[in-house]
């Protein structure tokens, strides 16, 4: 008889996740206030902790990259990769930042050029500074932090043969030790909890953004019920392309997805100032670059308004990619077989953020330029107060600007498809000891689950205390990565060293 398949991690972490939930909505002020006062204490005392081990994700990688180690495949030695490289980019551009780019395209760098810490708002200074500072928080490091689970995860279960879990990165470590189906069940249910809160956050911000978008273009109206109506059919949409599977459903949902943003994006560079957009790239890009190393460590303990700043922005930056570092990591893993560890390093941390470098340059850039010579337009209240607004206030700026609200809504709804579809499908996998191909079931239990999670936190209003939440939580992550750093490191000297010794020996 086949073994029975444990249920361990599935029924902890959902037991977990719906506790925590309905504690976040029935006490919403006193959780929000007891998570904020944590995060604080956390982000304040210990932002070198995160400053620290997000920069030696990128460090290492690149390491392995440039190493012997970087011909190795996340598979067997004579697989080749399931997707095109376009496929490939279009899932991980789509499952990781893709709303936010459109949420926080506009929004943030003029936010910032206006709320500068440490110069003069609103001047030529500040603008430049709001760029590199973008660069800085949508760059190399959240997709170093992606790219670290997702090389550990791909590398053990595509080429070790593990199930696909993150407990399967630790396995040097605790491999026939007496804890280790201890520590794996906890580890694998903290991130399927981590994974549902973060995920469900998310689809409440996108159903949000959309539902004022939809009013600010055809003046539906802004409220809980035209909300249920988007996430009522978001959700049959990303469950029904998850169930149809990653090579059919997800893949061709991200293709569509990043046609559209490439459309977007080139339709408002021709639009816009081109040539004051090339320049602001190229500055940005040489800001954040030669800026690198110092902004990777940089705190300032002894400027408390800086480090006010730096704490809300920076390092809550680092523990929101944290918090969606496990569940991107394991879809990365999934859709990188047959890849070596220099491609997939250089595709995952090289390509998406010279795609955003280029999009917040085209909207950042462009909005900030406008501001400056319409220093009274009303964009500049907007970004100060409802920042789901500044998206389409900005197109506002632009000839066409329905078909462009509509086709930014459109946008909207796709980007959440792809992250809400590969979610539930990591949901599945993780909560099926790691299959996969979990259920059909399954993934319909944790679709639905995270929708519902979405519209109740959206109702109650306490979506910020459970984001609050995932940011504790996602504190050992930190830990957990530096432990995976080291079997990673065993494994490839156990496993792979001898192998590529001889092979140079026959050479």
């Amino acid at each position: 008889m086949p073994e029975k398949e444990s249920n361990i991690v599935n029924n902890a972490s959902m037991v977990i996740s719906i506790a925590v939930i309905a504690t976040g909505v029935l006490f919403k002020e006193e959780f929000l206030f007891y998570m904020n006062k944590l995060f604080t204490f956390l982000s304040g005392e210990f932002n070198w902790v995160y400053l620290v081990v997000v920069a030696s994700y990128v460090f290492f990688l690149l390491y392995l990259a440039l190493s012997k180690y970087g011909s190795i495949k996340l598979g067997p030695d004579d697989s080749v990769p399931d997707f095109s490289m376009y496929s490939w980019i279009a899932m991980l551009f789509s499952i990781s930042l893709g709303v936010g780019i459109v949420f926080f395209g506009v929004y943030e760098p003029v936010y910032h050029f206006y709320n500068p810490p440490m110069m003069e708002p609103a001047t030529p200074q500040a603008a430049a500074w709001s760029m590199q500072v973008m660069f800085l928080h949508w760059g190399f490091h959240p997709w170093a932090v992606y790219a670290f689970t997702g090389l550990g995860m791909g590398y053990f279960t595509m080429r070790r043969g593990k199930p696909l879990l993150v407990s399967s990165t630790l396995e040097s470590l605790i491999d026939g030790k007496k804890y280790q189906t201890v520590v794996a069940n906890g580890v694998d249910t903290w991130v399927v909890f981590l994974t549902i809160i973060g995920l469900a956050s998310a689809f409440g911000m996108a159903c949000s953004q959309i539902t004022a978008g939809l009013s600010n273009v055809f003046g539906t109206p802004n409220n809980f019920t035209m909300y249920m109506v988007i996430n009522a059919l978001m959700t049959v949409v990303y469950i029904y392309t998850c169930m149809s599977g990653v090579e059919k459903g997800i893949k061709i949902v991200s293709d569509v997805n990043l046609g559209l943003a490439i459309f977007l994006l080139i339709s408002i560079f021709v639009m816009g100032p081109s040539m004051k957009i090339i320049q602001i790239l190229v500055s940005s890009f040489g800001n954040y670059m030669q800026d690198f190393i110092k902004s990777s460590f940089y705190m300032d303990p002894f400027d408390k308004k800086f480090g006010d700043w730096h704490q809300w922005w920076t390092i809550f930056y680092w523990a929101w990619w944290c918090s969606w570092g496990a569940f991107c990591g394991s879809f990365i893993a999934r859709i990188s077989r047959g890849r070596t560890i220099r491609q997939f390093v250089f595709g995952a941390i090289g390509i998406p953020p010279l795609v955003l470098f280029i999009w917040f340059s085209v909207f950042g850039g462009t909005g900030i330029t406008f501001l400056l010579e319409n220093p009274d337009h009303p964009l500049r209240q907007i970004v100060q107060g409802d920042s789901s607004m500044a998206h389409f206030e900005f197109l506002k700026f632009m000839p066409l600007t329905k078909f462009y609200s509509i086709l930014s809504i459109v946008l909207l709804f796709t980007f959440m498809i792809t992250s809400a579809n590969s979610g539930t499908y990591v949901l599945g996998t993780l909560s099926s000891n790691g299959k996969l191909n979990p259920t059909k079931k399954r993934l319909l239990v944790w679709g639905v689950l995270m929708a519902m999670t979405a519209a109740i936190i959206y109702r109650s209003g306490g979506i910020k205390g459970l984001q609050m939440a995932a940011l504790c939580v996602t504190f050992p992550y930190q830990f957990l990565t530096i432990g995976m750093m080291i079997s990673i490191m065993i494994a490839l000297r156990k496993y792979e060293l001898p192998k590529l010794q001889s092979a140079k020996k026959q050479q």
